[in-house]
């Protein structure tokens, strides 16, 4: 609020920023595929575990572009945000043991290693937006 507003002819999201949400988006998304196509289970199971990949990416870019320029570490805390996410989380984790849930996704409860390879996708591209951004050198970068 402390900044003009934009000039009217000046796009809400310029070519630049375009580029960065779709590297971002486009890394999630490649590595969900992967998952599909590597992972040694059934097709359903890598099927639930690409998609609580994207699940949890989405999570963490919600909370991670609450601004393109500041490290959202030194940002104050949006807790309805942050609590949003966590739900979000918390129902991801629970389909596969509610079983009419589990049966209309075909949900399979994954080990821990799939999960530690969910977050590590999923917080990847906002590890990279957060070192960017703290290099101050006022460069708008989507997680």
């Amino acid at each position: 609020m402390s900044s003009p507003p934009r000039p009217r002819d000046t796009p809400l999201l310029d070519d630049e920023i375009l580029v960065r949400v779709a590297v971002a988006g486009g890394f999630s998304a490649a590595a969900a595929l992967a998952i599909l196509l590597v992972h040694p289970g059934t097709f359903e199971h890598a099927r639930w575990v690409a998609l609580t990949t994207l699940v949890l990416a989405q999570a963490v870019r919600a909370y991670a572009n609450r601004s393109l320029r500041q490290p959202v570490l030194t940002l104050p805390t949006n807790g309805f945000l942050a609590a949003v996410c966590v739900i979000t989380v918390a129902v991801q984790l629970a389909i596969p043991f509610v079983p009419p849930l589990a049966r209309a996704f075909r949900a399979s409860p994954l080990s821990p290693a799939e999960w530690l390879i969910a977050a590590l996708v999923a917080l990847a591209p906002a590890i990279v937006a957060e070192i960017v951004r703290s290099r101050g050198r006022g460069i708008d970068w989507v997680a």
